[in-house]
């Protein structure tokens, strides 16, 4: 195991030190340590797999405009892709990941049906 070591100013030592608890300082610095790499991996999960769904989206925008993709399903992709603009923010994503995760899957059935 290899060993990290930082410095960090007197104030942000107490907040860490009051936000351990009954923990020792380093538990709880692996503890933070893990679980941000844990959401490092689950959002570049979360990532790739919004890349898949977007070429999902793609090949069926491509192969329904040769045939003529009828409007209903032009207004189901308008709007989904206007809620997924808005809630796909750096700033809110974390709050909104399931909610997402759930507009990309209505937007994949909607257009399976379409």
């Amino acid at each position: 195991m290899e060993k990290i070591s930082f410095r960090v100013p007197d104030t942000e030592y107490k907040k860490l030190d009051s936000l351990r608890g009954n923990s020792k300082l380093s538990v709880y610095m692996r503890k933070v340590v893990s679980e941000h790499l844990e959401q490092a991996r689950a959002e570049t999960d979360q990532f790739q797999q919004l890349m898949t769904d977007v070429s999902t989206i793609k090949q069926k925008l491509l192969t329904g405009s040769q045939g003529g993709m009828n409007e209903l399903a032009l207004l189901r992709l308008a709007g989904y892709m206007a809620e997924l603009l808005a809630v796909f923010n750096p700033l809110t994503q974390g709050r909104n990941r399931g909610a997402i995760a759930e507009l990309l899957q209505k937007l994949k059935a909607d257009l399976t049906e379409a």
